[in-house]
């Protein structure tokens, strides 16, 4: 099949004088490096350059996190044991919750690094920044919830589990 195709073009090479032969096959010879690497190398170049980038700039990305990581972690650690200081769990959770407007019906240390906390109709809103702040001031980890609706839309009843 190729060699159907290029009968035409080997018969007219034949057909040339042995000068524009020669002129032919140098043209050939000089221009089949160039063609092999703008068709091969040069992509792989191209590529291999685009990809070197975007692993630098990964790799930048990576190292902020790892810093930013470090970061929060130093500082909770510290706003931790700066707001916790020679307070219990109970007293914690007690004197905390009045400025969110919720009120305590309830409260049961399970350990000393436990406690659970029920709240009868407290509006939500307020309950998820008290348990946000519970988290960032006092490092508590909220280990479960229990939740209902309260009597009025957007109002809750909760039981919380705290870790310290």
């Amino acid at each position: 099949m190729i060699a159907q195709a290029l009968a035409p073009l080997k018969e007219k090479y034949q057909a040339m004088p042995e000068r524009d032969r020669r002129a032919l096959l140098m043209l050939g010879i000089f221009l089949l490096p160039a063609l092999l690497y703008f068709a091969l190398v040069f992509p792989v170049q191209r590529a291999h350059s685009s990809l070197s980038q975007q692993l630098e700039a990964k790799q930048a990305d990576l190292q902020w996190m790892q810093e930013s990581a470090a970061k929060m972690k130093s500082m909770r650690g510290s706003n931790v044991g700066g707001q916790r200081q020679g307070r219990g769990l109970s007293q914690l959770v007690s004197d905390s919750a009045p400025r969110y407007q919720l009120q305590i019906s309830r409260i049961q240390p399970r350990g000393d690094d436990e406690i659970q906390v029920w709240l009868e109709d407290a509006p939500f809103d307020q309950l998820v920044h008290w348990l946000h702040q519970s988290e960032q001031d006092f490092g508590l980890v909220v280990a479960s919830i229990n939740m209902t609706a309260g009597k009025n839309p957007g109002w809750v009843k909760m039981q919380v589990k705290f870790k310290g």
